[in-house]
């Protein structure tokens, strides 16, 4: 049986069998539900045309790391205007950072190089949204609750990050955020208790994919204060979660086996 496109408008491209196998294979391996249903729709074509280019993926991290540093520039400069472009910018960060990692899987090409890289652009951009849009309200608005929300966006971030770094340094050879969470936040979201539960419906909502979306839609609403109270109070969320199934892990489950277990694209 011939495979199916998981997308009818990839049938313009006319992929082979073999890379309509890739595109399934990276749908169905795309847990974040923005970027299931949205951004690969469009991630997908770029990276099917730039894969039969013979694109390598790491350049193209280069310019998903220079469209999100323009984003935060544009959050700093604090306007009505520099602010709803900078939330279109990070959609198109966003989007665009699937590609990188889906030309690696056309080309068989992906290394952990490409992996820390791809993780260490996408880890500053946020930063850099996130500082770039708190001094920009602040300048534009002059209130201290902006950057006191925001220092708390940052700091929280920053744990969760350090977090999951040092899970990947430790327990797995990956570079990627991915295998922290498939090898360790899925397999708390599969176990019993309102806390993992939590965690099972929570964990979609911390993804770039999603993230990304919600701040696109506040700033286009016209309400960017509500991007660092929802970065806030959903990165403190998180930090605090995963600092608890940490530690309560290392007693009960090998986070070394976790990792190994993890099926890190």
């Amino acid at each position: 049986m011939t495979p199916t496109l998981p997308y009818r408008h990839l049938r313009f491209l006319r992929p082979t069998p073999v890379e309509v196998e890739r595109c399934r294979e990276i749908v169905q391996g795309t847990t974040g539900i923005v970027a299931r249903h949205f951004n690969k729709r469009f991630s997908l074509p770029m990276s099917l045309v730039l894969a039969r280019l013979g694109m390598k993926p790491n350049p193209i991290t280069y310019f998903n790391m220079l469209v999100g540093l323009l984003s935060g520039f544009l959050a700093w400069r604090g306007t009505p205007l520099s602010v709803v472009m900078a939330g279109v910018l990070f959609q198109l960060a966003s989007v665009l950072d699937g590609v990188d990692g889906e030309v690696a899987k056309f080309n068989r090409s992906g290394s952990q190089w490409g992996q820390w890289l791809d993780t260490i652009g996408d880890t500053l951009t946020f930063f850099l949204f996130v500082i770039g849009l708190t001094l920009g309200l602040y300048r534009s608005v002059g209130h201290p609750w902006i950057l006191w929300t925001g220092e708390i966006a940052v700091f929280s971030s920053l744990m969760f990050a350090g977090i999951m770094l040092v899970f990947l340094k430790k327990n797995s050879g990956s570079g990627s955020f991915v295998t922290y969470d498939r090898a360790f936040v899925g397999r708390v979201a599969a176990e019993r208790g309102p806390l993992a539960t939590f965690v099972r419906y929570g964990r979609y909502f911390i993804k770039k994919d999603a993230f990304a979306m919600i701040f696109f839609l506040l700033t286009l609403a016209g309400w960017p204060e509500g991007v660092l109270l929802m970065t806030a109070l959903g990165t403190t969320t998180a930090c605090g979660l995963m600092l608890y199934f940490n530690v309560s892990r290392r007693v009960s489950v090998s986070p070394l086996q976790l990792a190994k277990e993890a099926d890190v694209s």
